[in-house]
């Protein structure tokens, strides 16, 4: 079984999922777990039938929606057909609370990201390389972000940055069966 946290600040100013992209084989399960003491979050499926939001799964799997986690909740989904899996937080999408899960060791590229808000942009590792790492941290995406010399002049994307980065020394450890 794969863990995935949902984490956040104290003051709630950043929250996200660590880690942000990870590689599973057909048939694995994956929990997701609120570690956030001051949000509660979702675990939700790019779906039409998830608040009208775009496909970003693959068309022959079901959508999930875990409803609102309070802390220390968990859920969990398992995943059966090989694909990109693209998710997000209901209440925290707009301030690029994603994640993706790929299921199998596929080529290509993943959904189309026109879709995604832009803060998505920003977050959601790209397929290969979750295929290469296997579990992409958030800390390493908010890394790659900040190397571009674009992003490094948001200000307010650099406080994201801080904020988030003070508090990845508290992510759960990923544990495998």
């Amino acid at each position: 079984m794969q863990h995935t946290g949902m984490r956040g600040n104290a003051d709630g100013s950043a929250v996200w999922f660590d880690p942000v992209g990870v590689l599973i084989e057909p048939g694995q399960t994956v929990r997701w777990i609120n570690n956030d003491r001051g949000n509660s979050h979702t675990s939700t499926a790019y779906h039409p039938k998830n608040t009208g939001h775009p496909l970003r799964i693959p068309e022959a799997a079901e959508p999930w929606n875990s409803e609102y986690l309070l802390p220390d909740q968990a859920f969990e989904a398992r995943f059966t057909v090989a694909g990109v899996y693209d998710y997000f937080c209901i209440p925290h999408e707009q301030a690029g609370m994603v994640g993706r899960i790929v299921v199998g060791s596929l080529p290509g590229a993943g959904p189309p990201s026109d879709n995604l808000p832009e803060a998505a942009h920003r977050v959601l590792p790209k397929v290969e390389e979750i295929v290469r790492r296997r579990i992409v941290r958030m800390a390493q995406v908010a890394d790659a972000a900040f190397s571009n010399s674009a992003i490094l002049r948001r200000r307010d994307f650099i406080s994201s940055k801080r904020a988030v980065l003070s508090r990845m020394t508290e992510a759960i450890p990923i544990m495998f069966p």
